[in-house]
């Protein structure tokens, strides 16, 4: 199988977000942020604050991100990728931590972005919730090792996945409200450390996905409705043999599921149905892994590029 396009740039990749449509993505890792078009085009300069800790899109020209400052505060700003201009910024984490996650429910005009409580985070953490302007609505705690390091919000703005230690599940179409079971649960785990590194949801919000560091497969898909984990992904591990998933995505159809694993030259695509393999790309290296808004393609980060690889389900 031969890639669709490889788009090189001086920059390391880290992370890679799709906008809503598609049209474009992001491409950002801990010094700096990224907006290319699908066709590999660079949309203004790189935003460069002194860490970024995630970021998403707003619309066609605004992102939204979660950064230290040079002031080493944390901050929720929002800027043109065209013009660079900052459009509206504000602090968050007032406890003494900054943020750590953000994503962008367009439906509803909202912006979700996760704080660890103060500076230690053992007591779990908070999810405050922005209009789009980056005025503050509310807030609401998340219960002990739900520090939400990872979001992920589906299309429809009601339902919000979230990564710390524990995976959870929110319904916030009114008043957040967890729904998911313990996830890892202790008999999840092979007795090394076990705890979700990276999460993802469907845009009709049916399915979440999350992956996993030390459980006893590489990532596990939840029931969007009832909160429950429907299955285990990927080889198994044991007390000596454990796996870290480096990224999770599903396809915006929920039939199938992608787990990066760490120092792995290939990944592979399973059927959400019954576990199995359906495909297996040989990228030699990759970062991060993202399925397509539109499902047929999945993007894959290298040390210094994204691949665009075709996906027909």
């Amino acid at each position: 199988m031969q890639p669709i396009r490889r788009i090189t740039f001086e920059h390391a990749s880290g992370r890679i977000k799709f906008s809503h449509d598609g049209s474009r993505f992001l491409v950002f890792n801990r010094k700096q942020i990224a907006s290319y078009t699908i066709d590999g085009v660079l949309e203004g300069k790189p935003f460069e604050p002194l860490i970024v800790f995630d970021a998403a899109y707003v619309n066609d020209e605004l992102v939204v991100t979660t950064i230290l400052s040079h002031e080493r505060e944390g901050r929720l700003v929002s800027y043109n990728i065209k013009t660079q201009q900052i459009i509206s910024e504000t602090a968050v984490g007032i406890r003494g931590a900054g943020t750590r996650s953000v994503c962008v429910d367009q439906q509803r005009g909202r912006i979700f972005a996760g704080t660890i409580d103060g500076d230690d985070s053992s007591s779990g953490g908070y999810i405050e919730i922005y209009t789009l302007l980056l005025q503050k609505l509310r807030e609401f705690k998340t219960p002990y090792l739900h520090m939400p390091f990872d979001l992920a919000i589906s299309h429809s703005g009601d339902k919000l996945a979230a990564g710390g230690v524990l995976f959870g599940l929110w319904d916030v179409s009114n008043e957040p409200k967890l729904i998911s079971e313990e996830c890892p649960k202790d008999s999840d785990c092979t007795g090394t450390p076990c705890e979700v590194n990276s999460v993802n949801i469907t845009p009709d919000g049916r399915y979440a996905v999350a992956g996993f560091h030390g459980a006893q497969g590489i990532c596990a898909v939840i029931d969007g409705e009832s909160g429950k984990l429907l299955r285990w992904y990927g080889p198994r591990g044991d007390e000596i043999e454990y796996y870290a998933t480096r990224a999770v995505t599903l396809s915006p159809d929920g039939k199938y599921v992608v787990a990066a694993l760490d120092g792995a030259p290939t990944f592979k695509v399973y059927k959400v149905s019954d576990g199995t393999v359906y495909q297996k790309y040989e990228p030699r290296e990759y970062g991060d892994v993202v399925f397509s808004p539109k499902g047929d393609m999945i993007a894959v980060g290298g040390e210094n590029s994204v691949t665009l690889w075709p996906f027909e389900g």
